[in-house]
């Protein structure tokens, strides 16, 4: 990174840090974070943190997948010079077949080199297909972490995505005595692998609008408690009114905007912009949300 990037970055990140000592030390901090974004929730506090967890919950139909399409892409975007045979994104798919998530790339105007270059970065394991060619009818969460830690030690992850914890068997089946083992062996190989790991998790099913908190997580909250990041994805169930994005909890340095306004691309199925706000207009915009629904429009 050149020295007037590096300025740059410490600008944005913290202005009013003018020492040379200060400024040394934030270089010194942000060459141990290796993943760049242009995501303005991630670069407020310097992106993905290798051994951590970075939560992001929402009900369902919130935009969570056109959140996880946003950062996929941006990462490929920022650190195209580091990805490829020797380091790659992971994503385990609980839900969705690889072939169906391949499709969705399609429906999002990615064809030819753009879907290879992609592809490329990106190594892909799909819950379901395993279950299905394994003839198992359910996994229980050690095997799990198993098949895991065997995907990241193959392909040599270097950030894993998981899509989606909540809708996992020990989740699903209500198994409580595993998903709290679970959560802290998801945290164990964030550290054992020194690579961050993003969570997307659904909130309860009764949990199905904006204003909700981290508490509302899908069954225990073992997962909420050890992430070092939590993101909230505030759905409006309104046309009318866009969703926001709440930085819930972090570590690191003073965050500007705890709330982004975000904008999505309905066409491609994905989040296509994100602008910085304040809980007092994420607070009229609930207001609003809610006069809509008084009055049935």
């Amino acid at each position: 990174m050149k020295d007037l990037e590096i300025l740059e970055k410490l600008e944005f990140v913290c202005p009013s840090i003018k020492s040379d000592a200060s400024a040394m030390f934030l270089k010194n901090q942000m060459d141990k974070y290796y993943f760049r974004s242009g995501l303005d929730f991630l670069v407020q506090h310097n992106g993905y943190r290798p051994k951590n967890i970075h939560l992001v919950i929402g009900p369902a139909g919130a935009g969570k997948s056109s959140l996880l399409f946003a950062q996929i892409f941006d990462l490929i975007k920022f650190n195209s010079k580091t990805l490829g045979d020797t380091c790659k994104i992971g994503l385990y798919l609980s839900e969705e077949k690889i072939e169906r998530f391949k499709n969705s790339l399609v429906k999002m105007g990615l064809y030819g080199a753009e879907k290879s270059k992609l592809t490329d970065f990106l190594s892909c394991f799909s819950e379901k297909e395993f279950k299905m060619k394994n003839n198992i009818l359910k996994l229980h969460g050690e095997t799990i972490i198993k098949i895991l830690r065997e995907f990241i030690k193959r392909e040599n992850i270097k950030i894993l995505f998981i899509d989606n914890l909540t809708t996992t068997d020990p989740y699903l089946d209500d198994r409580h005595e595993e998903i709290s083992p679970m959560a802290k062996q998801l945290s164990s190989l964030a550290d054992e692998f020194n690579i961050p790991i993003v969570i997307y998790a659904h909130t309860k099913g009764e949990v199905n609008g904006p204003d909700f908190t981290m508490e509302d997580i899908r069954q225990k909250k073992t997962i909420t408690n050890l992430a070092e990041f939590v993101y909230l994805v505030h759905r409006f169930n309104s046309t009318e009114i866009p969703s926001f994005l709440q930085t819930r909890k972090y570590r690191g340095y003073p965050i500007k905007n705890y709330f982004h306004q975000l904008t999505y691309n309905k066409d491609m199925g994905i989040v296509a912009g994100m602008m910085g706000s304040s809980l007092s207009s994420y607070r009229m915009k609930l207001k609003e949300y809610r006069e809509i629904g008084k009055n049935g429009i």
